[in-house]
């Protein structure tokens, strides 16, 4: 959608895109063109991108006032519960030579990782699972340690008003003051055992078919509960729950937890819920272009970053409203595609009363139906 104000003098989509399209197409995009006037045509271009205007003047600062603001409110309306299941993950993004050679970013850091090399930034997430709300998001330089994070991040969706009964994250944020910190604030704790990791694996490998309790979740899918798994390094309290996973064709690996009350179905299916932030992680890179950084300073891509955080709640809140009022079919068949036909929609919004107005021109039989639902 394209939003604008009353004082552009705008009274119908054609007027506006006659005012707008002069005034910004050359910085939207790198066009070059011919000097008529002088005898020896020279090509030119333009020099400024709009990205680096818009996002020079934005704080970040504001952007996480507004997003956690319609995060409280989502929980006020009740989309969100106030108690609920956190689940934490980090990606990289990694930026090309090429790009780097020829981008305006600011000396940028690189770090080995398994024995890769990366260049760029990191960002962590955080969603409840229950809904796919994106609670947190922050953008980080590439050496920022995991296990620094986890706990900001817990008190950051605390100061939300939320009550986190559990947490799910991998490996990378494993520290002792992260176990003791879950554990004295009552919130339970899911995280996993890979086979390349050091901890408790030849444990893991020696679990088979032949192992004493062992579970069919489905054919192919097996869980096994180990008692009295210690992680000393980490853990000083007492033994945790262990429940080994095998997969057919696949390498053994472990869910550990300190919840006692769960059994060992229940345990290996509710850490495999964890793959829903992989898919958040996803959308936000392909549908919203999350590694389209602006390529300049380090604080306006944390603006883009923040941006695209809370574009992604806004039609959260969007299909959740939608649903809330009539579950049609025909929404739920066009949810995949929905994103891309309310984006190419223009539309003037404007403010009267404190009430938000939206005005479309020619919208497609989707929206139609959709504003018809919530009419």
């Amino acid at each position: 959608m394209l939003l604008c104000r009353p004082q552009l003098g705008a009274n119908s989509i054609a007027a506006l895109r006659e005012k707008l399209l002069a005034r910004f197409i050359t910085r939207l995009f790198y066009i070059r063109w011919e000097s008529k006037a002088d005898s020896s045509p020279k090509k030119h271009r333009a020099s400024v991108d709009v990205l680096y205007d818009l996002f020079d003047k934005l704080s970040s600062k504001q952007i996480r006032k507004a997003m956690n603001n319609h995060i409280r409110r989502m929980r006020r309306e009740g989309k969100i519960k106030k108690a609920l299941d956190l689940v934490i993950d980090s990606i990289i993004i990694e930026l090309s030579v090429k790009s780097l050679k020829k981008s305006r970013f600011e000396k940028i850091g690189g770090r080995k990782i398994r024995s890769k090399y990366y260049r760029g930034f990191k960002v962590y997430v955080a969603i409840d699972l229950a809904t796919k709300t994106l609670l947190d998001i922050e953008f980080c330089k590439i050496s920022a340690n995991d296990s620094e994070k986890l706990i900001p991040i817990v008190k950051a969706v605390e100061k939300l008003k939320f009550r986190l009964r559990s947490t799910i994250f991998d490996r990378g944020f494993w520290k002792g003051d992260n176990f003791n910190g879950l554990h004295k604030h009552g919130i339970l704790f899911y995280t996993v055992l890979k086979h390349y990791t050091d901890e408790n694996r030849a444990l893991v490998a020696g679990i088979n078919s032949r192992s004493p309790g062992r579970i069919k979740v489905r054919d192919g899918f097996w869980v096994t509960e180990v008692y009295g798994v210690c992680l000393p390094k980490y853990v000083q309290s007492q033994p945790l729950r262990c429940f080994v996973i095998r997969v057919r064709g696949k390498k053994p690996w472990a869910v550990i937890t300190n919840d006692k009350s769960i059994d060992a179905i229940g345990a290996a299916q509710f850490y495999l819920r964890r793959n829903l932030v992989e898919k958040v992680i996803q959308e936000l890179l392909e549908d919203y272009s999350l590694a389209k950084l602006p390529r300049s300073a380090f604080d306006e891509n944390a603006c883009w970053v923040l941006m695209t955080g809370f574009s992604y709640n806004l039609f959260l809140d969007f299909k959740m409203t939608v649903f809330g009022i009539r579950q049609t079919e025909i929404l739920r068949r066009k949810l995949s595609t929905l994103i891309r036909q309310i984006i190419d929609v223009s539309a003037i919004v404007y403010y009267v009363r404190k009430m938000l107005i939206v005005e479309f021109e020619n919208p497609p039989p989707t929206m139609l139906k959709v504003l018809s639902a919530l009419a």
